[in-house]
């Protein structure tokens, strides 16, 4: 696990609340995709995301984003709510089904 996260998920979100406080996490996920298929292996901003995500493994767990509501359950925190928010990153779609 990320040092960064140990020190929040064990130190600080133990230490920093009270009985009925919250936290807050707010942490971006850099794996660019589509849902629509439009954003493939050959496309820009797939390469670009690849290489960063590929320059930041060295140092970090990229993936810990997506892990965070987990952790926080095993540091023992409660009603942890966690969700992913789209960012669009691309041309907007041409239809609901795009």
């Amino acid at each position: 696990m990320d040092a960064w996260y140990n020190l929040v998920l064990t130190r600080l979100s133990g230490s920093a609340t009270k009985p009925g406080g919250w936290l807050q996490f707010v942490e971006v996920n850099t794996n660019i995709q589509s849902d629509n298929g439009s954003i493939g292996d050959g496309h820009a901003l797939r390469q670009l995301s690849d290489l960063y995500t590929g320059a930041l493994e060295k140092t970090r767990d990229v993936r810990a984003p997506m892990k965070l509501g987990a952790m926080m359950r095993e540091a023992g925190l409660v009603e942890v709510d966690s969700r992913m928010i789209q960012l669009p990153a691309n041309g907007w779609p041409t239809s609901k089904c795009d």
